[in-house]
């Protein structure tokens, strides 16, 4: 389980968006959706490490991506 609220929200709408067939573009919108809501609801000091999170993830993804990874 993870530790971190805002992780944990992530990662549920990036398994929402996993359940569709355009699976990259519906994770970019799940996570855009989640970071939308995060950044609407906390103080602005969490900016900035949501920023550097952000940069992780997306970086993240398109190493995924590129690896051609099947998935079930």
């Amino acid at each position: 389980m993870c530790s971190n609220p805002i992780y944990f929200i992530l990662l549920l709408l990036l398994a929402l968006g996993a359940e569709t067939t355009n699976f990259k573009e519906n994770c970019r919108a799940a996570l855009n959706r989640g970071r939308t809501v995060i950044e609407n609801h906390v103080p602005a000091i969490l900016h900035e490490e949501m920023a550097r999170v952000r940069r992780k993830i997306d970086q993240r993804m398109e190493e995924m991506f590129k690896a051609e990874v099947g998935f079930c």
